[in-house]
């Protein structure tokens, strides 16, 4: 049965916020800001590959947050990236994503501009469920 994207994005987003297993995200700053609400406006002002280099320094709720939102774009029915490489040595998991979007043949201006289409939908749905 096909889905329709805000299927997709709705159901990506619950799980999101209430896994399984283990602790729900916190999705809180450093000094407990509120991530969900700045990350979409960061990725608009800046691209989403600055805000993805932004959110990997501040660690917290803004890495756990983009880690969620390529996680959706490289695994969902959605598909807008490809499956996440092999991570080299050292290399943590956001960096593999960001290798997915600046390197090789396939890392193009169009990805580009597709995967902040999706990552800013996403992140509205994510916000629109966040408890």
């Amino acid at each position: 049965m096909l889905k329709n994207l805000e299927q997709i994005r709705a159901a990506s987003a619950i799980k999101f916020w209430h896994p399984e297993q283990g602790q729900p995200p916190s999705a809180r700053g450093v000094n407990n800001g509120d991530v969900i609400s700045k990350l979409p406006s960061l990725i608009v002002s800046n691209g989403l590959l600055q805000t993805t280099a932004f959110a990997r320094s501040k660690g917290g709720g803004h890495e756990e947050l983009i880690t969620e939102v390529f996680r959706f774009l490289c695994h969902s029915e959605r598909r807008v990236l490809p499956q996440r490489p092999e991570p080299r040595q050292g290399e943590t998991e956001l960096d593999t994503y960001v290798r997915l979007l600046s390197e090789g043949p396939e890392a193009t201006s169009t990805r580009l501009q597709m995967a902040t289409a999706e990552a800013l939908a996403y992140l509205g749905y994510l916000k629109r469920f966040a408890p």
